[in-house]
């Protein structure tokens, strides 16, 4: 969502608010659809990912999984970046980690 006012005397606005979340729903989504991509799956591999990290979900599962949930039908390949996708979201990259890593050791 993102919202904006005018500028006095001007033909320019300004930005006054930017919730950076996807809300539309995901049952919307139509078979082969553009918004099928990684973030928006990532979403969903990430609700599924959230109460077990040591979990191994395999890119067929995630086809499987996304297909009975929602009328889509995506590739493993997008299954693939939807977990990386995922992973991202829930562990942080690697240079964040290395970045804590002082503190375990004091």
């Amino acid at each position: 969502m993102v919202r904006a006012r005018g500028i006095k005397s001007t033909t320019a606005f300004q930005v006054t608010k930017v919730v950076d979340q996807h809300t539309c729903c995901a049952s919307n989504m139509e078979s082969n659809h553009r918004q099928s991509k990684k973030k928006v799956l990532g979403h969903f591999i990430a609700e599924v990912l959230a109460g077990d990290y040591n979990r191994v979900y395999r890119g067929n599962e995630i086809v499987r999984d996304i297909n009975s949930k929602f009328p889509i039908n995506i590739s493993y390949q997008q299954a693939w970046r939807a977990k990386q996708y995922a992973l991202l979201m829930l562990r942080g990259t690697k240079e964040d980690s290395f970045t804590k890593l002082p503190a375990y050791l004091h």
